[in-house]
């Protein structure tokens, strides 16, 4: 984007324009002019595509009479301003299709999809030619595109009408032809344009409250727009389309075809190079006045609500054409065209591409161009005109006017509630025409549609305050679902090992039931096995508004508890529930809970777990009354990463507190902190910025922008240390995860200097291992020497973990890291995994400690999301997992025995909106959904006798599944289109370790079949029945993204940390 001093834009943001005197005139390139009570007629015409090359192509016709007032005498403008008057009659929308065999051979070309957005602006050259050369006059077809009608059929009948004497729908497509609109935009607005041609002010009537209706009226005040003063060829200025820069170029009209030329690159349009001087306009009749707006000449799009204008990720480009005549507009011609995402981000190495294989990315661009042409121009007798001014006036008096600006307003969460509207309709409908039975059955089925539907509609309800209405989902559900009905699926005592009743108790704690509820709480109240009271709390920590009694219930039961794991397991559940709680005197009295205990303990909790458990929970409810505590483990525990690592998790939602910031770079400056303690450090900013990025683009703050002294010290080390490999992936994630140009800048430089590393295998994407050891005739210390072939040591890493016994010296180390993409781009699964493991001690006898920890996310529609993660740490006859989703830790589980345990899958599903807003006629939005299951066996031991120190192997089997929904929608007036491009992931590991004699180990991964699909649908509003009727659904034949076999294979085989060599030489450098 073009440097632009930040004064200059608050300056043309918040102060008032300054209009031309009359001394300026002189600089005008033709003098603006109109009789009071003429009248204009103009036909105005536009063509929208929303999905880039899928057929639909939608279109709107209507009248636009422009009666002149004169001049604002009596308004704010005076004599500088002409008023115009503007009346919007017979406005015909209609959806169109490309001819099948257009789309056929299309699809067949290799170029196909990738040179539709190219060859859009040779079609906008051909049309402004064919509209402006004096040979050729408009005709129906300066839209070149074939086209065929849609089928109509006989009136469509409102839902819900009782009158008999109304005809029945006898085909799926009404008649949208009889639909009459023109109630909707009847009401007149006014727009005042000064001498050099800008419209510094639109005004509404009070009747106006559609913001589709009036964003097109803005639309067609623009079309009059337009910049005359010859000495600002470049100026700063607010359209429909927002904040810009626009360039400004003019010709003669009567030159037209032979000025207006593609550019080499085919992708922009140029009049003549030379500028017209104003002593050429003397003699030119009729003047062209181009206006071009590139992606980088943006500075906010719309009203700036709902989307922080990035030029890399939305580059939009407008170009408009105007032909003034005897100081009258009489032809205006425009385009605007832009992309939803970037579509230079490629994931994939060529062996995953299909190069036959279409990208999503393709079907997120927009088109539209229109053109607005004077049919007719009206003059009278004077008496006449006076009269017709007179009646204007009084109707200007009788319309309450107000003044607003001309840039398109929208709202962030108007197409969300929309969006719930239509879900609640649907919903209520399909409850009406089924009885109790079956809908009980139906919402015991999670791969049930309406199933889906009502989870759609319960997170929206809860996102929007929503879900008290009366029309909500979650009334619909609770006042059909009683205690007998559950009973009925689940039995008396509750069997959530049924696959039925537990989806039928998800639906009901995500409606806030408090039948579910209380069934739930008296089942943990009873259940007596640890995995049982696991599988209940999986469900109640769902809830998403809990009460204050449901939490103090729970409170009570884990008061009640004498194992610490259970209690432990209880805690992370209460904390998620009271950082989703509206009640400031529950959060208190669980921080006041956490506190008490965080107090009794000491570094040597960690036998039990419950310590890490307590420090989780503290980050799950983000509360700064407990940031000395978690400081205070952070630094003393230095004998345990895993309490460690849990207090750097204990701070994630307390970023912004000055303490947790100076803390962590402690953490990251200490050169004796271990590679694990800095790697999480980074991880807690790369979750802080996805959890903003999930709550909606109106979050940004640090660490999401801005650049402080930690990211001074991240990129110091990404850039200029050579020595960091073990975390540096995840510094380059959190830069490339940043919303700032100067991270932009370290990723940059970072990619030109990064060595490849990487090798391929026969699952992976890409995957690496490396070794550490200690240098060569050197005893650790607290300050290791760096050295190059000591990669993590160079790091000045603590390579003891207890520095004060020789006995836990530091031996070697191995790190594997791998990562692999699923899907085509814009619709990807990320599957991530790091495997340490640790010797220490003895040659003889090595102490060992194995990390684990497998990541799942999505570049899902432009956006990066990570989606969660399952840790594994073992340590001598101690094991200890747990599972994060979407920032929460929300099953913790930990081991000691020959036997281990079994977490059942857990599932979480979450929508985030990711923008919303107007250009022109268009509404756009875009959220991602996402279904997440994650699930794993906490490391068993083979144990010979049942003896924890004869140790066998250990295994470790993680799984994950990932659905994700983009749910893209557009509105064109009274049409609205969407497009939904579903994905469905998945991935599972098996690990095996065995400790004794050479700590050695073997990973397996593998996949089973997943898929990514497209569908596109479209509606129309009717007008009387004010309801959105007749979905029409396609799917494009020309996508195909899918992998149909089941797939296993080894990563790791057998692979021993110490071997006899190594054993050797180890020997020589503890005994030289």
């Amino acid at each position: 984007m073009s440097q632009i001093p930040v004064f200059v834009v608050l300056l043309f943001l918040t102060v008032p324009q300054t209009y031309l005197s009359a001394g300026d005139e002189t600089n005008l390139l033709t003098k603006l002019d109109c009789q009071p009570g003429e009248k204009r007629i103009f036909d105005y015409e536009s063509t929208t595509q929303l999905w880039g090359p899928l057929q639909e192509n939608f279109l709107v016709r209507a009248d636009v009479i422009v009666h002149c007032l004169g001049t604002d005498e009596n308004g704010k403008y005076g004599a500088q301003g002409l008023k115009y008057m503007v009346q919007i009659e017979n406005l015909k929308p209609s959806v169109v299709k490309e001819k099948q065999n257009e789309i056929t051979k299309r699809s067949r070309s290799k170029r196909g999809v990738g040179s539709w957005f190219k060859q859009a602006w040779v079609d906008v050259k051909d049309f402004f030619v064919n509209l402006f050369s004096k040979r050729n006059k408009k005709t129906d077809k300066d839209f070149d595109f074939e086209f065929e009608k849609q089928p109509s059929s006989l009136q469509y009948q409102c839902k819900g009408t009782k009158d008999a004497n109304r005809v029945k729908r006898s085909a799926p497509t009404p008649n949208y032809e009889n639909i009459v609109y023109n109630k909707m935009f009847s009401t007149p607005f006014v727009f005042i344009q000064l001498s050099n041609g800008s419209i510094p002010e639109i005004r509404f009537s009070d009747k106006d409250n559609d913001l589709s209706v009036k964003n097109f009226k803005r639309h067609i005040a623009d079309t009059f727009a337009t910049q005359l003063d010859a000495s600002k060829q470049r100026v700063l200025e607010q359209s429909p389309i927002g904040a810009h820069f626009s360039s400004y170029s003019y010709d003669d009209t009567e030159r037209i075809e032979d000025s207006l030329q593609p550019t080499a690159d085919g992708m922009s349009l140029k009049l003549s190079s030379s500028f017209l001087s104003l002593s050429q306009t003397k003699d030119i009749k009729q003047l062209a006045v181009m206006r071009d707006v590139a992606p980088d000449d943006m500075m906010e799009i719309g009203n700036g609500i709902g989307l922080n204008y990035d030029s890399s990720q939305i580059g939009v480009n407008a170009k408009q054409i105007q032909k003034i005549s005897e100081g009258r507009l009489t032809t205006t011609a425009g385009h605007l065209s832009f992309s939803l995402v970037n579509p230079s981000k490629n994931l994939r190495t060529k062996r995953d591409t299909n190069e036959n294989q279409e990208e999503i990315e393709n079907y997120l661009k927009v088109r539209t161009k229109y053109s607005l042409s004077m049919t007719k121009r009206i003059t009278k007798r004077s008496t006449d005109e006076k009269e017709k001014l007179e009646t204007l006036v009084e109707m200007e008096s009788k319309l309450n006017l107000k003044g607003e600006t001309i840039v398109s307003e929208s709202t962030s969460d108007n197409s969300l509630k929309e969006k719930l509207d239509m879900y609640q309709k649907n919903l209520k409908d399909m409850f009406t025409n089924k009885n109790i039975q079956q809908i009980a059955k139906l919402l015991s089925d999670n791969q049930n549609p309406i199933y889906i539907l009502v989870m759609k509609a319960l997170n929206l309800e809860v996102m929007l305050n929503e879900d008290k209405s009366v029309s909500s989902a979650t009334r619909l559900v609770n006042d059909n679902i009683n205690d007998k009905k559950i009973k009925e699926v689940c039995g008396h005592k509750l069997s959530l090992k049924n696959k039925q009743c537990f989806d039928l108790m998800m639906i009901l704690v995500k409606s806030q039931s408090t039948t579910a509820q209380l069934l739930l709480i008296n089942e943990l109240k009873a259940e007596s096995t640890n995995q049982g009271k696991n599988e209940i709390l999986k469900l109640l920590v769902q809830t998403p508004s809990p009460q204050n009694w449901l939490i103090n219930q729970m409170l009570d039961i884990m008061k009640a508890q004498t194992n610490s794991n259970v209690e432990g397991i209880l805690l992370l559940a209460i904390s998620n529930l009271g950082y989703h709680s509206n009640s400031k005197e529950i959060k208190n009295k669980i921080a006041d809970i956490l506190r008490f205990k965080l107090h009794e303990m000491d570094c040597n909790s960690d036998e039990d777990s419950l310590l890490v458990d307590t420090l989780e929970a503290i980050g799950n409810l983000g509360y700064n009354s407990t940031i000395p505590y978690s400081e205070r483990f952070g630094d003393s525990c230095l004998q345990s990463d895993s309490i460690r690592v849990a207090a750097i998790h204990s701070c994630r939602r307390l970023l912004t507190h000055p303490s947790v910031q100076k803390w962590f770079l402690k953490l990251l400056k200490e050169p004796t902190n271990s590679c694990v303690i800095k790697q999480e450090v980074v991880n807690a900013l790369i979750e802080d910025i996805n959890a903003m990025e999930m709550s909606g683009p109106q979050y940004t703050r640090w660490p999401k922008i801005d650049f402080n002294e930690i990211d001074n010290i991240l990129s110091e080390n990404l850039i200029q240390i050579k020595h960091n490999e073990c975390f540096q992936e995840n510094i380059m994630r959190y830069f490339e995860r940043k919303s700032d140009s100067r991270a932009k800048l370290v990723v940059k430089k970072a990619k030109r200097i990064r060595s490849k590393r990487a090798v391929f295998d026969s699952f992976w994407t890409e995957s690496y291992c490396k070794d550490w050891v200690p240098e060569e005739g050197k005893k650790e210390g607290t300050n290791p020497t760096p050295s190059d072939a000591s990669v993590i040591v160079s790091d000045r890493m603590r390579e003891s973990e207890d520095t004060e016994q020789s006995s836990a010296s530091y031996l070697k180390r191995r790190k594997c890291s791998a990562s692999k993409s699923f899907g085509p781009n814009q619709a990807q699964a990320q599957f991530k995994a790091d495997i340490m493991t640790d010797a220490s001690g003895s040659v003889e006898n090595p102490d060992y400690k194995l990390m684990a920890q497998f990541v799942a996310g999505t570049h899902f529609l432009g956006k990066d999301i990570d989606i969660g993660k399952m840790y594994v740490y073992h340590k001598k006859d101690q094991s200890r997992a747990y599972v994060n989703i979407f920032g929460n830790t929300l099953v913790d589980a930990a081991t000691s025995d020959c036997n281990g345990t079994t977490v059942q899958p857990y599932m979480v599903s979450n929508y985030f909106p990711v923008y919303e807003f107007s250009l022109w006629i268009v509404q756009m939005s875009l959220g991602i959904r996402m279904n997440a299951q994650m699930d794993f066996d906490l490391p068993k031991f083979n144990c010979a006798n049942k003896k924890a120190e004869q140790l066998q192997t250990i295994h470790f089997k993680p799984e994950a599944k990932v659905k994700a929904s983009g749910e893209v929608s557009g509105k064109v007036l009274v049409i609205r289109g969407g497009m939904n491009v579903g994905g469905d992931f998945n991935y599972y590991s098996n690990l095996d370790f065995d400790p004794s004699p050479q700590l050695c180990l073997s990973v397996y991964n593998g996949y089973n079949p997943m898929n990514v699909s497209i569908n596109s649908w479209y509606q129309f509003w009717h007008p009387t029945c004010s309801e959105w009727i007749d979905k029409t659904i396609w799917s494009p034949l020309s996508f195909n993204w899918e992998i149909r076999d089941h797939h296993r294979s080894a990563w790791i085989e057998n692979e021993c940390l110490i071997t006899s060599k190594d054993a050797s030489s180890m020997r020589k450098r503890i005994d030289p």
